[in-house]
């Protein structure tokens, strides 16, 4: 995983764009930028449960303060970073989709060790930081 680096890029780029669709594209698009970077650099597999526990502990609050701090363009700021974040769950987390070219292309380009039930808590990332904007 590495959230925190989708939804921020995925917010930043969101931000620059005035209409939803276009800022949730641009998120997309940051996405896939994002995973030319390693997700997990040296962590062995069994210790990836902890530095996705502190990302998802660090993605919460960085997209609730982005919110509130940076009003500029809430709207943009809100569909970039789901559109960043919505690609694995879509890619990894709907089989249909993990198992079609364009998920596998996507696999290719940044493997993804995690079973697809896994990304529910990608999910309940998406959902809590949603939650803070009804706040």
């Amino acid at each position: 995983m590495w959230q925190l680096a989708h939804l921020a890029s995925g917010a930043l780029v969101g931000q620059q764009a005035s209409v939803p669709v276009i800022a949730f594209g641009l998120g997309v698009g940051a996405h896939f930028l994002i995973d030319k970077i390693p997700h997990y650099w040296p962590w062995p597999i069994s210790e990836r449960h902890w530095f996705t526990a502190v990302d998802y502990l660090i993605t919460i609050p960085v997209f609730y303060f982005s919110l509130k701090y940076f009003q500029t363009n809430q709207i943009g700021i809100i569909w970039g970073a789901l559109g960043s974040l919505s690609v694995d769950a879509l890619l990894v987390g709907v089989p249909w989709l993990h198992h079609s070219k364009l998920g596998k292309w996507h696999h290719d380009r940044q493997p993804h060790h995690r079973k697809p039930i896994y990304l529910i808590t990608d999910a309940v990332v998406i959902v809590l930081s949603l939650l803070f904007l009804a706040k």
